[in-house]
């Protein structure tokens, strides 16, 4: 005589949930902390997504393998991962992406001021020689005009006091930019400073997308200034007879 035996469920040993369970929290953690980052570049953005199945697959396994509350809290976490990795992204792109501005308003904060100090002391020698109008300037004709200031490039900018009757620039190098800047040797003039640096805008929109445009390439901008550049010395601007 056969006799009816219940069967009893496999229930999984605890020690597989608990394996299960902490590989998917390690893997939410460094999905979240990876998008503080940029260590994936622009796939960052797209990690979330097959993370959230992943873990909302093994959240799955562990309730029917007996952990419900377990795997209850890793569904949920699987759901929430996706907005979380993006308010992390942008909250990231907005803190480093306002440091990278500032640091660019201190180069060109810097720059405006070795414009105003050559200009001043091209005014100085002006009123001393009385040159005449056109008449070429170099930076060695207002050494002793500068009251004891280095005129110091900030990024490896060329500074030329321009002839009498214009204004002095800064030409940066071939390559190097600021946000402002386009590349190829942009010349800059004081004036030109004054108004970008008036027109500087922090809203959260330009904060996030800063660091996009940083042009050291980094996802970290320097939070450190680099040693300064030894002194340059510009070279005769061309008076419109030599041109």
């Amino acid at each position: 005589m056969v006799m009816d035996t219940d069967v009893v469920p496999r229930v999984a040993p605890p020690s597989d949930r608990k394996m299960l369970s902490l590989v998917s929290w390690i893997i939410l953690g460094v999905t979240l902390a990876l998008s503080f980052t940029s260590f994936l570049s622009f796939g960052i953005w797209l990690l979330p997504f097959p993370v959230a199945v992943a873990v909302l697959t093994m959240g799955i396994i562990v309730v029917k393998r007996g952990g419900k509350a377990q795997g209850i809290s890793l569904i949920i976490a699987a759901i929430l991962i996706v907005p979380f990795s993006f308010l992390a992204q942008f909250v990231s792109l907005a803190v480093y992406g306002t440091s990278a501005m500032k640091e660019q308003e201190w180069q060109e904060t810097q720059m405006l001021e070795n414009l105003r100090t050559i200009d001043r002391a091209k005014g100085a020698w002006v009123a001393e020689t009385e040159a005449t109008k056109t008449a070429p300037v170099t930076l060695a004709n207002l050494t002793s005009y500068l009251g004891g200031k280095e005129i110091i490039p900030v990024v490896g900018e060329r500074y030329d006091p321009r002839p009498v009757g214009t204004d002095p620039t800064a030409t940066l190098p071939e390559g190097k930019h600021l946000w402002d800047y386009p590349t190829g040797g942009a010349a800059y003039t004081a004036a030109g400073l004054e108004q970008i640096l008036s027109q500087r805008s922090y809203n959260p929109s330009n904060m996030a997308s800063g660091e996009f445009l940083h042009p050291s390439g980094q996802w970290l901008p320097r939070f450190w200034k680099a040693a300064p550049s030894p002194a340059t010395t510009a070279t005769v601007s061309p008076t419109p007879e030599e041109q």
